[in-house]
């Protein structure tokens, strides 16, 4: 087994349990140990600190798994730790309302590297590092037995596989196929997903709570829905009493799905509903020319900044979209907007609206911060499990 010691000056993180070895951290590496495999952390002194997978591709050159000595990491571990985060969402699966949402966030979960979503009978992995992919048919085929699912598909696409060393894959693990077009269920909405051949799944999970947030704000209002995607937030915006939603989204089909999903909920006649299929930066300028305002704007723009090196430039276009977006907004409007980049901070984006506020020479309150929902938990030892802001301010002039 390949052993990775720590130097001292960097053991104390570890001991409060965060869960990952950066390489600088690494004083020593013993027995060569292979991408993927299991290693034992240590002290210079080679007391024991805890085991983890190493990867010799990424900048995080080991994701621990267990402080426990004796614990023996094979897949009644991983089957016993699978099991207990699905328990933690018992609430969540006795809800009548709803069949949608993450069973296991990896680190915040205690399985670095592997996040699970259920999608009504059909269960997604992403394996996020090399060790948890070597094992992931095997943990795909617990997963079957522990939860009742008809499959598993996994949908590992994104840049974060190559700095695993790893290639994408979109493909069926265990069990049967889902259909291409797969009904869920949240908050008593149908939604479409395409599991496979969607974007992520077709679905983010994570705004569950905040869509129910904004909804209180919608009533009789006009809507302007930003980066929509398959029109979640809209979809709620109409259920609770929205008088129209307009849609910018640079995805053709995304809007597309955006619109069946409006329709799987009403009655096409009972709302209006217009789309914008273009990049939203230039969306926003060309709604401001033309002088059309808004009583309520959704913000809910991808990942701006994947890594630290981006946080300047994303910084910038978080600004330039929120400034754009006051623009646009009625006297005492309501703005709802978010960043999903975890290197991003709590105070940076809020101090980015505060900037942007000032250069669309406005004024804002702050009436709600919204961060992830509950099936996306936060360990405080791991404060990177954190990703998702959002704040709902009222834009005066």
């Amino acid at each position: 087994m390949g052993i990775i010691k720590i130097k001292n000056s960097r053991v104390k993180p570890l001991m409060l349990h965060h869960p990952w070895v950066m390489s600088g951290a690494v004083s020593e590496i013993v027995n060569k140990p292979e991408n993927g495999s299991l290693v034992k952390v240590v002290t210079e002194n080679d007391e024991f600190i805890a085991w983890g997978f190493f990867s010799k591709h990424s900048q995080i050159c080991v994701r621990l798994l267990s402080w426990n000595a004796s614990d023996a990491i094979d897949m009644e571990w991983f089957s016993s730790r699978m099991s207990e985060s699905i328990k933690r969402r018992l609430a969540l699966s006795s809800r009548s309302d709803l069949n949608a949402y993450r069973l296991i966030y990896s680190e915040a979960d205690f399985i670095p590297g592997l996040i699970v979503d259920k999608y009504s009978d059909y269960l997604v992995l992403q394996s996020v590092t090399a060790g948890i992919d070597k094992i992931k048919r095997d943990l795909a085929d617990i997963l079957l037995q522990l939860t009742g699912a008809c499959g598993v598909v996994e949908k590992n696409i994104g840049p974060f596989r190559a700095t695993e060393g790893l290639s994408e894959s979109s493909t069926l693990l265990a069990g049967t196929n889902p259909p291409d077009c797969l009904d869920i269920i949240e908050s008593g909405f149908r939604f479409q997903v395409d599991m496979l051949s969607g974007q992520k799944t077709s679905f983010y999970l994570d705004q569950r709570a905040n869509k129910s947030r904004i909804s209180h704000y919608v009533s009789d209002c006009s809507v302007l829905d930003v980066f929509s995607y398959t029109g979640g937030f809209s979809v709620y915006a109409i259920g609770a009493g929205a008088r129209s939603v307009c849609r910018i989204d640079i995805s053709e089909s995304a809007l597309k799905t955006g619109t069946q999903n409006l329709r799987l909920n009403f009655d096409p006649l009972s709302f209006q509903d217009s789309i914008m299929c273009q990049d939203a930066f230039s969306a926003l300028r060309d709604l401001i020319r033309s002088k059309v305002y808004f009583d309520l704007i959704i913000l809910d723009p991808p990942k701006l900044a994947p890594r630290r090196s981006a946080v300047k430039n994303a910084l910038r276009a978080y600004k330039d979209l929120n400034m754009q977006a006051m623009k646009l907004l009625k006297p005492d409007g309501i703005l709802a907007t978010f960043s999903c980049s975890g290197a991003i901070s709590l105070d940076q984006f809020r101090d980015t609206l505060m900037w942007a506020a000032a250069d669309s020479k406005c004024e804002a309150h702050i009436l709600e911060m919204l961060t992830q929902g509950i099936d996306h938990p936060v360990r405080l030892s791991f404060p990177e499990s954190i990703y998702l802001k959002g704040f709902i301010c009222r834009i005066i002039r």
